[in-house]
């Protein structure tokens, strides 16, 4: 094999893009049980072997396969969290930013825990200075935040728009945010600066 990287890269590329396509955990896990026998299969082949082509092929596609579905169930458990009032544990990620259009602040934090139970995946914090009575000095990056707050779906019904936040890895979204206490933490991650 020539160039060992490129196949690695073009090989993750491409099944990335298909396992997408699909957007199917039960694809993800067939195409990684096709891949695993290919792989173990070229593997005892002394042609296939000897090139090793074949085999990392097989094992990259396996790779992309497990990324695949660990993203997929995180989001899955997450959003099947969606319209349900909860406590939610999170890390501040970004600051928040002013909506003119909806007149809501809209801030990115790491999911720590929801209900005391651990959780993979940024929410979405949805608040209104003048309704919720909240001061967007608390969200500063790094503090950690507990609350209750009723949690949503983000983009709702439109795909284009699920699959932005999914790329920014937001799986749910919340509002109504009350009983809010802040951490704040004695260092600060580099992003605060």
């Amino acid at each position: 094999m020539k160039r060992p990287l490129a196949v690695v890269g073009f090989t993750l590329l491409g099944a990335l893009i298909v396992l997408c396509a699909f957007n199917s955990i039960p694809f993800a896990l067939i195409a990684a049980g096709v891949s695993y026998v290919l792989f173990i299969t070229t593997g005892i082949l002394d042609k296939t072997r000897d090139r090793l082509t074949f085999p990392t092929v097989f094992f990259t596609v396996i790779i992309a396969c497990i990324m695949f579905y660990s993203v997929q169930s995180d989001y899955e458990k997450l959003s099947s969290l969606a319209d349900t009032d909860t406590t939610v544990l999170c890390r501040v990620e970004e600051k928040p930013v002013f909506n003119k259009d909806y007149g809501r602040y809209y801030c990115k934090a790491k999911v720590l825990q929801v209900d005391g139970e651990k959780y993979k995946g940024n929410i979405r914090l949805s608040f209104n200075t003048t309704y919720d009575n909240i001061d967007p000095g608390c969200f500063e990056i790094g503090n950690k935040l507990y609350f209750k707050g009723h949690l949503y779906t983000v983009g709702g019904e439109n795909k284009g728009i699920v699959d932005y936040f999914k790329s920014e890895n937001i799986y749910i979204g919340v509002y109504g945010i009350k009983e809010l206490s802040v951490l704040r933490p004695e260092r600060r991650p580099i992003a605060y600066y």
